[in-house]
């Protein structure tokens, strides 16, 4: 049964899911193809190495990129934004 109005706002993490969910779409709107967006659940044993090495807690959006910890928790839009700007120049080779 999904959760409804209040219950939904009352749910653990519920705001910070709402607010990683609207970073998502903003990225895939600005960046399109450009960026690769993957969503992994920290509480699986796949990702057990990754959560170790950027030591994620359950419940916490880190944001990784090329395997390099961006942010943890939920960063401004505009933060996030000129970060993966950066990201996409270096692969290029434009900054190193």
């Amino acid at each position: 049964m999904p959760y409804r109005g209040e219950e939904r706002e009352s749910y653990p993490g519920a705001k910070s899911r709402m607010l990683t969910g609207n970073l998502i779409v903003k990225v895939k709107d600005r960046f399109k193809d450009a960026v690769d967006l993957n969503v992994y659940d920290p509480r699986s044993p796949f990702w057990i190495w990754d959560v170790i090495r950027f030591s994620v807690k359950g419940g916490e959006p880190a944001w990784i990129v090329e395997g390099e910890l961006l942010f943890k928790g939920v960063p401004s839009w505009e933060d996030l934004e000129k970060a993966l700007e950066d990201q996409i120049k270096k692969r290029k080779g434009v900054i190193k």
